[in-house]
């Protein structure tokens, strides 16, 4: 099913399949959602759970026992609940089933809600504990926006423009896209800038493990783009594709636990960043996409 959400000054769609926003466009049209072409990525904004990042060796471990687990996890493939929606909200809900209980063994809810503003649309994600003991999950977004956005830009018109001067320290992945902890590399953003090219992606993404900042702007030489703002995440990554080499989208991730990292094992609870959550209680986070 799909969900409209409208204003005056935008629109935007999500498809129950994944809760994934699909659209955001302004009312002259503008596309600022990647549109899962083929031959490039074939998602526009997954929603990452219970993992984020690629398992290792395919199974999460828990309590002894192995569990099969995707690319970051289920809840993209999952058909959501739609609970309710109106021109201004939506609100998603996937909760644990017997088929869930196969492969993460944990009871739950995930409840995701959409909220179209005059700035641009918001996404909440809300995990609730509805077991009887403490449940262990990743959890992340994944939204990708165009690159370049505008007819007759290149893709080397953009960067990354933030509210002062940062220097961070970045991991990257080695060949088999392993994460490695101690790749540390040093990144300035000069004049608080940070240009977009394509060979930074070689090697994957670009993992930053605690981001000095939760928002910025993508933007082209004109200043025009989207902001990014996000909440209650502890690592961010930025990812496009390598290859092919013009795949025109980049990918701002906000994450609580991420992918295999060099020397981990399988056991979900060990896992970096791993969101323990208490009987009964719940963890919320969220990120705004703002067309400027």
């Amino acid at each position: 099913m799909i969900v409209t959400l409208k204003n005056g000054k935008f629109s935007a769609q999500i498809d129950s399949l994944g809760a994934q926003l699909i659209s955001l466009k302004d009312k002259k049209g503008i596309e600022y959602i990647w549109q899962r072409k083929k031959p490039y990525w074939t998602s526009c904004a997954p929603i990452l759970f219970p993992v984020v990042g690629r398992p290792h060796n395919g199974v999460i471990t828990v309590d002894g026992k192995d569990y099969p687990m995707n690319l970051h996890g289920f809840a993209r493939d999952n058909e959501f609940e739609v609970l309710s929606h109106d021109d201004g909200k939506a609100i998603f809900l996937l909760k644990s089933s017997d088929e869930t209980l196969e492969v993460y063994p944990y009871e739950f809810q995930l409840i995701v809600t959409f909220t179209l503003d005059d700035s641009g649309v918001n996404t909440e994600i809300k995990i609730i504990n509805t077991d009887k003991k403490e449940i262990y999950f990743g959890i992340g977004g994944h939204p990708g926006v165009c690159w370049p956005m505008f007819e007759g830009d290149s893709p080397e018109d953009y960067a990354l423009e933030f509210d002062r001067d940062y220097e961070v320290t970045a991991i990257t992945c080695d060949e088999n896209k392993v994460i490695l902890p101690d790749s540390g590399y040093k990144i300035k953003f000069e004049n608080g800038r940070f240009p977009l090219k394509r060979e930074l992606f070689d090697r994957d993404a670009i993992v930053i493990e605690r981001a000095p900042f939760n928002k910025f702007n993508y933007v082209n030489k004109e200043g025009k783009g989207v902001r990014f703002e996000f909440e209650n995440f502890k690592s961010f990554a930025i990812w496009s594709q390598a290859a092919p080499t013009e795949s025109p989208f980049v990918c701002f991730e906000p994450w609580n636990s991420m992918g295999k990292r060099k020397g981990e094992t399988s056991g979900l609870k060990e896992k970096k960043d791993i969101v323990n959550l208490a009987e009964g209680k719940e963890f919320i986070c969220s990120y705004k996409i703002c067309p400027i």
